[in-house]
């Protein structure tokens, strides 16, 4: 069991295969966060190169159906995440529906929130990823306030006091992430 729960998903860090172009589209004025919270990352499980795929398959149809469910125009969904930390992590970049081969939207999925944001809000994985960190803790700040948030909807006002503080966990975790750089080296 790792001691530190940023240390653990820091040590496990995966990059992803091959690049993304940058692209924009709309930004988004609103989005309903699905969420799948966990209480806290203990320990980091060594996954097979077999798992990995199997994790990374599972969540980029759960980022498919997310799509959907979100009514988000959008070109193909990425055969492999531009980064993730398995099991816990990853980020998808999603092709515009206006510039094929452009990068459109950026999806997050894991043992957390699934939540997109467009591609002119952050021009990378990295950048996507703090982008989500500093929502994610805004988010949970007006929750931890009792308010809600002005264009994004999570939970509803009785479990709050729950979410908020898993929610503000998962953003520091994320801006923790992106800020070691070993955990955007690209593999050998």
């Amino acid at each position: 069991m790792a001691g530190d729960a940023g240390d653990a998903v820091r040590d496990r860090a995966c990059r992803g295969r091959g690049d993304y172009v940058s692209g924009s589209e709309g930004r988004t004025t609103g989005t309903r966060l699905a969420y799948r919270l966990s209480e806290s990352l203990e320990y980091v499980t060594e996954l097979t190169r077999r798992e990995e795929e199997r994790w990374c398959e599972e969540r980029r149809a759960d980022v498919a159906e997310y799509l959907r469910s979100e009514g988000l125009h959008h070109g193909r969904v990425r055969e492999w995440p531009a980064w993730h930390i398995a099991p816990y992590v990853s980020i998808w970049a999603i092709e515009s529906a206006t510039a094929a081969e452009s990068v459109g939207w950026w999806v997050i999925c894991g043992d957390l929130p699934t939540d997109y944001l467009s591609a002119s809000q952050a021009a990378d994985p990295r950048e996507a990823l703090r982008a989500f960190a500093a929502r994610w803790s805004e988010v949970a700040a007006y929750m931890l306030r009792g308010e809600a948030h002005p264009t994004i909807e999570i939970g509803s006002p009785r479990t709050w006091p729950e979410l908020a503080p898993k929610l503000k966990k998962r953003a520091e975790l994320l801006t923790s992430s992106a800020d070691d750089e070993t955990s955007w080296r690209r593999a050998p």
